[in-house]
């Protein structure tokens, strides 16, 4: 049983279960679950609690400005 990485969902997975598919002029191999559109994102917040970007740009612009 092979491992191959997922360019989706960026992890490890059973490389018999996947497939390559071609996006524009590159072919990257993709999982099952990926395909089926059943894996979660490795970058949602995962914290419960709506992200307020205007609170983290001004957190951030004070910061640089500082």
């Amino acid at each position: 049983m092979s491992q191959k990485f997922c360019t989706s969902c960026q992890a490890m997975r059973d490389g018999s279960t996947g497939e390559k598919r071609r996006l524009r002029n590159t072919a990257r191999w993709v999982c099952r679950m990926c395909i089926e559109r059943k894996t979660d994102s490795i970058y949602a917040n995962q914290s419960g609690r709506s992200a307020d970007v205007a609170k983290l740009m001004d957190a951030l612009y004070r910061r640089v400005a500082a």
